[in-house]
């Protein structure tokens, strides 16, 4: 007996199992993923300023960041009564951003204003 008739064994033998003792894992509620912008860069003589978005859920009163698929990260805030979640989404997802390199402005446009110093 080789490894193919040992597949078509098995195979056979799920064929003929009742779909009553498949026991299918109970999935998660779906959450609503939003989006929050926050400023990154002013606009300002010409350029267009920059900003970035968001992903979060609210869940269980609070607010969890998470990417685009749904995935949370480690990221999580308290809601009080009267709390914008989109605000605190945006304020946790700027300081998440200032605190990795994205946050870096090293690469930025200069400035030389009307006289051309910086």
């Amino acid at each position: 007996m080789n490894w193919l008739d040992t597949l078509k064994g098995r195979a056979q033998e799920a064929k003929v199992r009742p779909a009553a003792t498949r026991v299918a894992k109970p999935r998660p509620p779906r959450r609503e993923i939003m989006v929050a912008w926050f400023q990154t860069a002013r606009p300002s003589n010409g350029d267009c300023g920059a900003a970035e978005a968001v992903h979060y859920f609210v869940a269980d009163g609070a607010v969890t960041l998470c990417d685009e698929q749904g995935k949370p990260s480690k990221k999580t805030a308290a809601l009080a009564e009267g709390d914008d979640p989109r605000a605190i989404a945006a304020r946790m997802g700027r300081a998440a951003w200032l605190a990795s390199d994205s946050g870096s402005n090293f690469n930025r446009r200069l400035d030389y204003g009307p006289l051309g110093v910086a």
